[in-house]
C-alpha cells in the first residue's frame, strides 16, 4: 500500500483485503475510519460451567461503536458494558463436559465486523484445571500453604484479589485481619465483593478435598458459617 493509505495489522484478512482495493488514496469511507476494530478473542479460563473470554482493546479512529455483542452458538448472547474499555466477559450456567462456539460482534458507525470462532469445551468433573482462587482470611499458615500446594499440583490457580475470572473465594473466616476473626471484625472488601459477585465461599479443606479425590467437589460451606 502506498504511503498515504490506511494501516490494518490484519486482525481479520477480510479487512485488509478490502483496503488493498483502494490505491494510493482512500475514500471517506469505513475502512479508513477504524483501526484494529476487535482484536482476536481468545480462551482465558474455563471451568465446568463457566467461561472466561477476553480480547485487546478495541481502536478506533473516526467511526463510532453502536454495539459489542457476545454471541454462544450462533445466537446472542449479551451485550458487552463499556465496550470501548471492557476487554473480558464471563459466562456461566453451562452444561459440563460440552462444546460451545462463541464469537465477538461489533457494529459501528463505519460498519459490522465479526471476529474469530471461538470453538470450547466445558471441564469435566475431573479436571481441576479451571480452579482460581482467591484467598481471604486463613488463619492457618500451614493450611494455607498446603491449599496453595495442591492447587499448584492440580494446575489450578490462586490470586489475592478477586478477577473476572476467579470461581471461588476461600477463606475460614470473614474478617479482614487475623485479628478481626477473635474481635468480631467486620468482613473484608473482598470478602463482601464475594457475596456481591455470587462467588462460591469455600473453606481451604476444600481444595484439599478437591485434590485428595482427583475432581471438582460440590462442597461449598454456608456464608453463614463463616459469620
Amino acid at each position: 500500500m502506498g504511503s498515504s493509505g490506511c494501516y490494518f495489522k490484519g486482525i481479520w484478512p477480510c479487512i485488509a483485503r478490502a483496503a488493498k482495493a483502494f490505491s494510493t488514496s482512500c475514500p471517506p469511507c469505513c475502512l479508513c475510519s477504524i483501526i484494529d476494530p476487535c482484536t482476536t478473542l481468545q480462551v482465558r479460563n474455563i471451568t465446568q460451567t463457566s467461561v472466561t473470554l477476553e480480547w485487546e482493546p478495541i481502536k478506533l479512529a473516526t467511526a463510532k461503536i453502536r454495539s459489542l455483542d457476545i454471541y454462544r452458538n450462533g445466537e446472542r448472547l449479551s451485550a458487552v458494558p463499556a465496550p470501548v474499555t471492557n476487554t473480558s466477559t464471563k459466562h456461566s450456567g453451562m452444561e459440563i463436559n460440552t462444546e460451545y462456539s462463541f464469537q465477538l460482534i461489533l457494529r459501528t458507525t463505519a460498519g459490522t465486523f465479526p471476529s474469530n470462532l471461538v470453538r470450547l469445551r466445558t471441564h469435566t468433573m475431573q479436571d481441576t484445571s479451571g480452579i482460581c482462587v482467591c484467598f481471604g482470611n486463613v488463619q492457618d499458615l500451614v493450611l494455607l500453604e498446603n491449599a496453595k500446594l495442591a492447587l499448584r499440583e492440580m494446575g489450578a490457580k490462586w490470586s489475592d484479589k478477586i478477577q473476572i475470572d476467579t470461581s471461588h473465594f476461600v477463606c475460614n473466616t470473614p474478617a479482614a485481619t487475623p485479628s478481626g476473626a477473635s474481635t468480631g471484625g467486620a468482613p473484608g472488601l473482598q470478602y463482601q465483593r464475594a457475596l456481591q459477585l455470587s462467588i462460591p465461599i469455600v473453606q481451604p479443606h476444600w481444595i484439599l478435598a478437591c485434590h485428595a479425590e482427583k475432581r471438582c467437589v460440590f462442597w461449598i460451606c454456608s456464608c453463614s458459617a463463616l459469620i
